[in-house]
């Protein structure tokens, strides 16, 4: 009986870290979301206002609920931890291009980079649906695996 319960929580473990890989692949995801929205914001207080750097990204900060709590303008490091690896690129650029022109090559440079945060954005939430289920499938099979292993 104690074998069939330690059985039964190896298959429960391994797929409770399935269903929490998956978690934070979604979390990933909607970080890119975030980015993307906050990218447009900074591109229209950019047009709005025409502030300077520090004003607009913290004015952009602040306007999105997720944010909020940055403490002024988010830093390229902090945004960087927050999504995914393949959006580390764009976000380096997106940070070292504001201020390195006029005014319409900087909308034009977030223009830019929101495309390319929306395509990811867009390519991640068509995988995460497969992938969700591809982790949660394994992820069981490997417990269930284990767990034969062990009875």
């Amino acid at each position: 009986m104690t074998r069939l319960l330690g059985a039964g929580l190896i298959v429960l473990g391994s797929g409770a870290a399935g269903f929490w890989s998956s978690l934070e692949r979604q979390g990933h995801t909607e970080a890119l979301g975030e980015f993307c929205t906050y990218i447009r914001l900074v591109r229209r207080e950019l047009q709005l206002t025409q502030a300077d750097r520090g004003e607009l990204l913290a004015a952009a900060a602040r306007a999105l609920p997720a944010w909020s709590g940055f403490e002024g303008a988010p830093t390229r490091a902090q945004v960087e931890r927050m999504l995914p690896p393949e959006a580390a690129e764009v976000c380096r650029r997106f940070y070292e291009g504001l201020g390195k022109s006029l005014l319409e090559g900087q909308l034009q440079h977030c223009d830019r980079c929101a495309e390319e945060v929306a395509a990811l954005y867009e390519e991640g939430r068509r995988l995460q649906a497969d992938r969700r289920r591809l982790t949660l499938s394994l992820s069981t099979l490997w417990g269930l695996l284990v767990a034969i292993l062990f009875y």
